[in-house]
């Protein structure tokens, strides 16, 4: 009689974890029904520094499907223009490492002089102390109101439709 092992479930990653509330995180925007996350980094390059996460653990941004890549993408743009409103930077620049977690995510570094999100790249920056107080201020002033988090996941949820009625 042959038995077939079965393989023990993959950990899960950092950004699972703080969807299942097991690590706490300062919340801008939360959306359970179209599963994405946003919340401010603990190593700030610059005050605003803001991770966008979809749920599913995808560890490469471009393998994501069609649909879930045009929701990340239309959520990054509606969190970086609120980020822009909210604390006035010359610019909201994007980026997306995947080096640090194997979750895609997109990262939001407010830029308020040129130069300042060359601190990315600074080893530093991981070293610095977290400030969950200056953190958990900057979120309740940042965080999306009831009425802008319906708004803004409704506009998922319509944008998944489309998508999905053209595959």
């Amino acid at each position: 009689m042959q038995t077939t092992e079965v393989a023990a479930p993959a950990p899960k990653t950092l950004y699972e974890r703080m969807f299942d509330g097991q690590i706490p995180v300062h919340k801008l925007y939360e959306d359970t029904e179209n599963g994405f996350l946003a919340f401010l980094d603990i190593k700030p390059a610059t005050k605003g520094h803001t991770l966008v996460v979809p749920r599913e653990p995808v560890d490469k941004i471009y393998d994501m499907s069609a649909a879930r890549s045009i929701q990340l993408s239309q959520l990054t743009q509606v969190i970086s223009r609120h980020l822009q409103k909210q604390l006035s930077p010359l610019r909201v620049t994007e980026h997306v490492y995947g080096f640090q977690v194997p979750h895609a995510h997109r990262m939001l570094v407010p830029s308020y002089e040129r130069g300042d999100v060359a601190f990315l790249n600074d080893p530093k920056r991981m070293e610095q102390e977290v400030d969950n107080e200056a953190l958990g201020e900057l979120a309740d002033y940042l965080r999306f109101s009831p009425d802008e988090q319906e708004n803004t996941r409704e506009y998922l949820r319509y944008l998944g439709g489309i998508v999905t009625d053209c595959t």
